[in-house]
C-alpha cells in the first residue's frame, strides 16, 4: 500500500505520467495517459496572507 501511495504522489506531482504509474501495477494503459497530469487545487505558499 505504502509504494501504491508514493506512485500516486509522483503522479500527482506530475513526475510521473498515469500509464507509467499503470505499467508498474501491470494495469493496461488508458487514452490520454502519457501526458503528466498536476493537481490544481494547489498554490505556492506565500508570505502567510490569507485571502
Amino acid at each position: 500500500m505504502t509504494t501504491k501511495l508514493a506512485l500516486q504522489a509522483m503522479v500527482d506531482r506530475g513526475a510521473m505520467t498515469p500509464n507509467e504509474w499503470r505499467s508498474v501495477l501491470n494495469l493496461a494503459p488508458i487514452d490520454g495517459g502519457d501526458n503528466p497530469v498536476r493537481r490544481l487545487d494547489t498554490a505556492p505558499v506565500t508570505g502567510g496572507e490569507q485571502k
